[in-house]
């Protein structure tokens, strides 16, 4: 996390969790650090994202073999 995010309570930007209540934090980009107008994405949401592109890479695939 960044300095700036160090010393204040960051939130999830998908999800809206504080960093108390999951395991980690992904910074994104910072439109103006100083402002704290900064991107942040929490392990769960990763996960829930990968889970949607996986499935739906799936269901694509079994479409174009049909």
């Amino acid at each position: 996390m960044s300095r700036t995010a160090a010393h204040e309570q960051v939130l999830c930007s998908f999800c809206g969790k504080s960093q108390h209540e999951v395991r980690s934090l992904i910074e994104g980009g910072c439109r103006d650090p100083a402002l704290s107008q900064c991107v942040f994405i929490c392990d769960e949401c990763v996960a829930f994202s990968a889970q949607v592109i996986a499935d739906t890479t799936g269901e694509a695939k079994e479409t174009k073999i049909s």
